[in-house]
């Protein structure tokens, strides 16, 4: 069975978690719902893409 995708609102969420906010990555898995795996691996590919909040925040997709 395929893993459903993740919104593009919860990716926010995360991202503003985890950058805007300093929460760690359990407690961001608990606030949104979502594994502690899915979110280190949203952070790692946000960060090696060099994505960061500020860049994040004004994304028109991400609205």
């Amino acid at each position: 069975m395929p893993t459903p995708r993740m919104s593009m609102r919860k990716l926010k969420e995360v991202l503003l978690l985890k950058w805007a906010c300093g929460v760690t990555h359990r407690q961001i898995s608990r606030a949104i719902g979502i594994s502690v795996g899915a979110v280190s691996k949203f952070a790692v590919q946000a960060s090696l893409t060099g994505l960061g909040w500020a860049a994040a925040e004004g994304c028109p997709m991400m609205s």
